[in-house]
């Protein structure tokens, strides 16, 4: 039941009437002594205010009700804090050793060891078989001329019919003595002769390696020939026109780039071809003179013609 609100307006009428009565039967008193008394009375109201039980003004008293049903259940709350951690337990004892595991992957190729000492030579392998001959080799030089052979039998006296004798001529003047000749060449085996100066150049015509031909023009009395200036660079392309490339005496065999004749000299005249010598693949230590004059550097080991000195 709702509280009345009437009933409230009727205790605040009641109050006021008391003061008023309080008021007018007492007598004539100082402004600061009615002060105090209204503060006062304002505070006991105030606190009379406070006393009262708004719950007891605002219900009324009468029979319990019926009980309602129970509620539901409420959510569940949230789990707690996990507890701090407890203090390590002693160590146990050691257990049963477990099943051996697969193995592991290959780890990596370590550093190269130092060399060993070197070991003894092994027994001697048996020889294999035999290969296959080789290519035929070059020609070789032509030999030195041979003995004089013996006579042949005599051929058949053929017939002649002699002439009449022819008159006797007069006899001539006695020429004056001609000057003394140069002296020739040593040797007649070579084929094809050149001359520069006092210089012979001659060869048979043959090709061959360099090695070989500075035997064979020692094995002459000569040495492979070396031009030294142009006249006998000349006298060398005449015989270059008619064969083909010739070595001549220069080479850079020692050390590489400085040519040098066969005494071991360095040369003093070159003829060199555009762009030569390039030491082609870094075997070419011997030189050749070619048709036209010009030098070029060739392997020691190919053939050309060769030319001795005499």
């Amino acid at each position: 039941m709702l509280p009345q609100e009437p009933a409230r307006k009727k205790t605040n009428i009641q109050k006021d009437n008391t003061y008023k009565k309080y008021f007018a039967k007492s007598p004539k008193m100082p402004m600061n002594k009615i002060l105090r008394i209204v503060v006062t009375l304002l505070v006991l109201e105030i606190r009379l205010g406070y006393m009262e039980d708004p719950k007891e003004l605002n219900q009324c008293s009468g029979y319990p009700g019926i009980p309602g049903s129970p509620g539901n259940n409420g959510l569940p709350g949230r789990d707690g804090r996990e507890g701090r951690d407890g203090k390590e337990g002693e160590r146990g004892e050691k257990g049963e050793a477990g099943v051996q595991g697969p193995p592991g992957n290959d780890g990596l190729v370590g550093q190269m060891g130092q060399k060993g000492d070197k070991a003894e030579p092994g027994p001697r392998g048996e020889h294999g078989v035999r290969g296959p001959p080789g290519k035929a080799g070059p020609f070789g030089l032509m030999g030195q001329q041979g003995d004089k052979g013996e006579s042949g039998p005599q051929g058949t006296s053929g017939e002649s019919v002699q002439g009449p004798p022819g008159d006797t001529g007069s006899t001539g003047p006695k020429g004056q003595k001609g000057d003394q000749g140069d002296p020739g060449p040593r040797g007649f085996i070579f084929t094809l002769w050149s001359r520069s100066g006092n210089k012979f150049f001659g060869t048979m015509k043959v090709s061959a390696t360099f090695e070989d031909g500075l035997k064979f023009c020692t094995g002459v009395g000569g040495q492979i020939a070396t031009p030294r200036n142009q006249a006998e660079n000349d006298g060398l392309r005449d015989i270059a026109k008619q064969v083909g490339n010739v070595f001549i005496g220069v080479n850079d065999r020692r050390r590489e780039g400085v040519f040098e004749e066969l005494n071991g000299k360095p040369i003093a005249f070159s003829k060199w071809q555009r762009g030569e010598p390039n030491n082609d693949k870094g075997e070419e230590d011997c030189v050749v003179l070619v048709s036209d004059g010009m030098w070029n550097d060739v392997q020691c080991g190919t053939s050309n013609i060769i030319v001795c000195e005499l």
